[in-house]
Order: structure tokens, then C-alpha cells, then sequence
């Protein structure tokens, strides 16, 4: 952008320059020369470097959190030159520094003049990592001390937390252990040839409805450092990915919910209610994790490193059978890590339970209710936690890399190549991905466990998790298990007798 303009004296040879005014978009023009205060000038049509900038505007939002969702607030325009121009991308956190400068519009006769503000950016830097807010010393001196009560015992200590993830919701343990999976995330990974491999797994739940769907998209909203709400009645393609917008100043781009939530989690709730064309728009961010633009000009590629969760009904609005079956087309169904199927069984036994649980919240007086109790000292770990303390351990984790022991290995191996030669297998869930989905479910199951290593018990229960969904299983609202030692024990058991690996026994 030229913001310096030359004004040429014919009888003094003196050059006479002149800055862009900004409020007003236009240069001052002059009519004496600065040195001999003659009247014969002429403009310079040579256009020298040192006359032009690097311009670049970017639009920003301020993002607030509520108790039950996150707003983004009128976004500011902000003008970046020089070395700033392209130090961010959409979807980025940033800190920025500079001056309020008002801009006047197109004056006309008999109009009333107006004026809009925008910010000259002076520094701008690049909030790489969310979890710096988060993590402080005396956070992390809490988790550690958490986990050394419970080294005994880790798996009850796990249900603890999974327990103060939606407590409204009776049972529904292997819903609220993958969507803490889900949350703690998988580890990032650059192959030799460069190329990138996801660590974030996406969640789609496959349910009746008053199955409790909505809430868990909610609560995992609200449990994320970074994410965006949205439901598929209300989007489109470009409101999901960007848009090419058309303003007085010419075309731009605005980032859509998956850009939004890069580096978190976005949810998205009736998922089946989008056009088919739109829904194939989100193949690209859900693997590759980026989203390509070509729009009015526009050549561009925004980073969507995020988690997709989203919930759905089975066909015809209720399961008949056995079988589930979607209107999502293969190619995005082998994309979700895990697909939960949420049945309304009608059984006396668990409706009497359910009832119970939720008869028994609803009488609780406020001065004599559990949870609030609870919730006085959110860091009073030993009971039911707060979201609030449930949110800084999940962006506390996600910076944990643990890596693959030998053993998690074997048994991730050996998952895959089971359910790969499984007759009853579903084609379209069983590809390569698989793999890797396993591998992404056990690092964030280690990371919900505060280890460093993926063991044998994070290989089991990303086996676990991947098998309620390959072999139809309906066990994702049942109960928490009275003893989940014992019941660990006996499930890893039965997975390794069945993958042949007995030797991996004395592991459990």
C-alpha cells in the first residue's frame, strides 16, 4: 500500500513528501514548495520503495465465557503494516498493542457525516500454547497430589472425574469416559515426508432422543479452553469452514466454527439436519485438520486443529433394531474415532434408577445440596470436581505427550488386525484409520490418567472403546462399575484371550 506521496518542485528541484492521512484515506495536497514556496509543483509518478508498506487488515473478536456457553463480541478492525502483516492466521488467540484511529466516510451533501474506528496495530503476538494461562505451580502441585491418593487405585480416581462430567446424567460411563478421552486429546505427530498426523479424535454420538446428547455437547463446550457451539439446523458450509464476505473496503474472509475452535473442541449438534453438500465441506478439517480457500481471489489455507463432536438420531428418529443406520456417507463416518449408539431401552430396572437420580437433584434443598457442597473449594479434589477445575485438568493434560510402550503396542496391533478380519465387521468403520484411532484414544486415555506412558490399561480401554461401536454394542449409558478394578481385570482378560496374547497377562 502506498502511503507516502512525492510532490516534485520545477524550480527548486526540492521533493516535498506527504503521509497518508488515515482518517480521512486520502493524502493532503500542497500548494507552496517547502523550500522556495513556489506554486510549480508536480506529483511523481516513479514509485519508490520506501513510498509503500506491506498493508494487511485483519478483524478481531473478543471471546467471554458464561456459565453455560462463550460469545464472541463485536469484531474491531485492526491494520497491520510491515513486519506485522501475516504474523496470525483466523482462528488464532492474540495479544495486540496499538492506536485508536477514527475514519471518516465518503462525505456527501445533505448526508450526515460518519465515522468508523479501527485499530493501528504497533506489536502483535501469537498465543501459541492455551495452556500457559492454565498451568500455573500450584494447579499442577494439586492434579499430582490428587493422583498419589489414588496410586493405589488410579481407576477409581478416573471415575471420579468421569462422575463430575454432567452428574445430572445418571450412568452413561463409556459416554463420559470417550468424551474426557476425547477431551484429553491424542498426541500431534510430523512423519519424515512432513506431513502432519492429526492427534485430535472426534466423537459422533448415534442416539434416541432425551438420551442425553445435547447436554454432553454442552458440558463438553463449556469443559474446553477453545470452542464453538453450533447446531447443524443453523449452519452451512462456509459458516462452518469461512466465508468470502464483500465490504465497502473490498472481499475478506471470516473464519467459520471449525477455524474458531482451532487448538479445542467443536461441537455440533444435529449434525444430519445439514445439506449433504455441506457436510462434505468438513472432510478436509476433520483429517487434514485445514481448511482451503479459493474465493474471490482469495487463495488461502487456515489451520482447524480441533475436535469435532457431534450428535445425531439414527434414521427415522429412533433405533428399530440391532442395526444403526445414518444418512452420513461412508467417507465421513470413517473420519469420528469413536461413534457411540445411545438407546432408549426402556428397562424398569434402569428407569427406576434414572427417576431416582433425577427426583433426588430436584428435591435438594440449596442449603443442603451435595454438589454445591462440593463446589464450594473447587480444588477439594476428593469429591465430585467443578467444571471449573474439570476444565483447567483438561487443558492441563493436553500438553502431556505420552508415548507407546511396547506392550500398548501389541494389543493396539492386534485390535486392529481383529477387527479387521471380523465377519461382522462394518467396511466403512474398519479402514487404516482405525489404527489410528486407536493410538490417538490410548494417549488421551494415558493423558486422562496423568501418565507419560501408554500402557497396557490405555491400550484396553481404547480397544473397548472402539469395540462398543464395531460390534453394536449398546453398553454407552450403562452404569459406573461398583468395583472397576475387578471389572478391568476380567475385561482385559477377555481381550487378550481373544487377540491370542496371554503372554501380556501379567500386565494387567
Amino acid at each position: 500500500m502506498k502511503l507516502k506521496k512525492r510532490f516534485i518542485c520545477k524550480k527548486c528541484k526540492h521533493i516535498n513528501a506527504v503521509k497518508l492521512e488515515w482518517e480521512k484515506q486520502t493524502f493532503r495536497s500542497i500548494k507552496h514548495c517547502e523550500a522556495c514556496r513556489s506554486e510549480s509543483l508536480t506529483v511523481s509518478t516513479s514509485l519508490e520503495q520506501d513510498d509503500c508498506s506491506d498493508y494487511q487488515e485483519i478483524r478481531i473478536q473478543d471471546k467471554y465465557k458464561t456459565d453455560t456457553r462463550s460469545y464472541y463480541s463485536v469484531g474491531l478492525q485492526v491494520v497491520l503494516l510491515d513486519d506485522l502483516v501475516d504474523k496470525c492466521k483466523p482462528g488464532d488467540k492474540i495479544d495486540v498493542s496499538g492506536i485508536i484511529i477514527r475514519k471518516w466516510g465518503k462525505l456527501k451533501a445533505g448526508h450526515r457525516a460518519e465515522a468508523t474506528t479501527f485499530l493501528m496495530a504497533n506489536s502483535i503476538s501469537v498465543c501459541k500454547k492455551i495452556t500457559d494461562a492454565f498451568s500455573t505451580a500450584e494447579i499442577k502441585d494439586t492434579f499430582t497430589a490428587y493422583w498419589e491418593h489414588y496410586q493405589n487405585n488410579m481407576l477409581s480416581g478416573r471415575n471420579n472425574i468421569l462422575a463430575s462430567i454432567c452428574p445430572q446424567l445418571y450412568g452413561m460411563y463409556i459416554s463420559k469416559l470417550a468424551l474426557a478421552v476425547v477431551m484429553c486429546g491424542g498426541v500431534s505427530k510430523t512423519n519424515e515426508s512432513g506431513t502432519r498426523i492429526r492427534g485430535e479424535p472426534h466423537l459422533l454420538l448415534v442416539g434416541d432422543p432425551g438420551t442425553g446428547k445435547s447436554q454432553l455437547l454442552r458440558v463438553a463446550s463449556r469443559l474446553a479452553t477453545r470452542s464453538v457451539f453450533t447446531t447443524g439446523v443453523g449452519s452451512t458450509a462456509a459458516g462452518l469452514t469461512a466465508a468470502a464476505v464483500k465490504d465497502s473496503d473490498g472481499w475478506h474472509l471470516e473464519a467459520g466454527a471449525l477455524v474458531l475452535a482451532d487448538g479445542g473442541v467443536c461441537c455440533v449438534d444435529e449434525f444430519t439436519t445439514m445439506s449433504s453438500h455441506d457436510r462434505t465441506s468438513v472432510h478436509e478439517a476433520m483429517e487434514q485438520q485445514t481448511i482451503s480457500i479459493a474465493k474471490a481471489g482469495m487463495v488461502s489455507t487456515l489451520n482447524s486443529r480441533c475436535s469435532v463432536v457431534a450428535a445425531i438420531n439414527p434414521n427415522g428418529g429412533c433405533f428399530t433394531g440391532e442395526e444403526w443406520n445414518t444418512c452420513l456417507g461412508n467417507p465421513l463416518l470413517s473420519r469420528f474415532d469413536l461413534i457411540l449408539l445411545l438407546r432408549d431401552t426402556r428397562n424398569l430396572e434402569w428407569d427406576k434408577l434414572t427417576s431416582s437420580h433425577i427426583l433426588k437433584i430436584a428435591c435438594e434443598d440449596e442449603e443442603n445440596n451435595s454438589y454445591s457442597e462440593m463446589y464450594k473449594d473447587p480444588w477439594n479434589l476428593m469429591g465430585l470436581w467443578s467444571e471449573e477445575t474439570l476444565r483447567e485438568y483438561f487443558a492441563h493434560v493436553r500438553a502431556l505427550k505420552p508415548v507407546l510402550t511396547e506392550e500398548a503396542k501389541k494389543i493396539l496391533s492386534a485390535t486392529y488386525l481383529y477387527h479387521r478380519s471380523d465377519p461382522r465387521r462394518k467396511p466403512e468403520r474398519t479402514t487404516v484409520r482405525l489404527l489410528d484411532s486407536l493410538i490417538r484414544l490410548a494417549e488421551g486415555h494415558a493423558k486422562l490418567m496423568y501418565r507419560n506412558k501408554v500402557e497396557v490399561i490405555d491400550a484396553v480401554t481404547a480397544a473397548e472403546l472402539v469395540g462398543t461401536t464395531l460390534l453394536n454394542n449398546s453398553d454407552a449409558d450403562c452404569s459406573f462399575p461398583i468395583d472397576p478394578i475387578v471389572t478391568y481385570q476380567l475385561k482385559a482378560k477377555d481381550l487378550l484371550k481373544k487377540l491370542n496374547l496371554l503372554e501380556l497377562e501379567s500386565c494387567i
